[in-house]
């Protein structure tokens, strides 16, 4: 029993390592490359190296994402951190906070549900059945409509059964910041919200345009969808 127990520790170590180093590859990968630059030791690094990495960046947040990864490196390494992570850094993180730091970006905010369902309802009206259905998976999966919903293939969107309810599951070869990309599931929502069901929205859209389940699933560019009269209502 002990081995078995020693074994599932293992495993979700290793699985914590893993998740770990795909989360910060790309900041280890940039600093790696920053030390070839100029000639430094990445591991340990030294104090110098470390700040003059950090100076190069004109954000301090993203400093710090990298300082993140850094930190992780050298845990895992079992390499120290005192020697770089010390006060001198933490000056040279102030001062690029003072000397560097703007006025916050605005954030792009989410079109919120219910403006979901009323752009919805419009395209249903105006009998643009495709743009429903992006507003539909786009708001359910939360999809980036240019590069994640529009580009859908019917072969990338399955309906399945899940705890005895039917739900839709895509596949995205890229999913945001995961080049890897995911696999999503949403269960159908009728009938509390028939309007944005991600199962019932693709079977009208199939129905509407008398196709099988093959190829690309809207024939719509970025540019042709935010120019359908129910995407100038935004």
């Amino acid at each position: 029993m002990s081995a078995f127990l020693d074994g599932q520790v293992d495993d979700l170590r290793f699985g914590s390592i893993a998740s770990s180093l795909d989360t910060y590859a790309s900041e280890l990968r940039c600093f790696l490359k920053f030390c070839r630059l100029v000639g430094a030791q990445p591991m340990p690094p030294s104090a110098a190296t470390v700040q003059q990495f950090v100076a190069i960046f004109r954000s301090p947040d993203s400093a710090q994402k990298y300082l993140t990864a850094l930190r992780w490196a050298s845990d895992y390494l079992g390499e120290p951190t005192s020697e770089w992570d010390n006060r001198s850094l933490r000056q040279v993180l102030r001062g690029s906070l003072k000397v560097r730091s703007t006025a916050p970006r605005k954030k792009a905010r989410a079109i919120r549900r219910e403006l979901q369902r009323t752009l919805a309802r419009i395209a249903r009206r105006r009998g643009e059945i495709s743009q429903a259905t992006v507003y539909a998976l786009a708001g359910t999966f939360l999809l980036r409509v240019p590069s994640e919903a529009l580009p859908l293939d019917f072969e990338e969107a399955v309906e399945i059964e899940q705890n005895g309810r039917l739900a839709l599951r895509i596949n995205l070869k890229k999913r945001k910041n995961r080049p890897g990309g995911a696999t999503l599931v949403r269960a159908c929502s009728c009938p509390h919200d028939e309007i944005l069901c991600p199962v019932h929205t693709l079977r009208d859209l199939v129905s509407a345009q008398r196709r099988q389940r093959r190829g690309r699933i809207f024939g719509m560019s970025p540019t042709s969808f935010n120019r359908s009269p129910s995407s100038r209502s935004r």
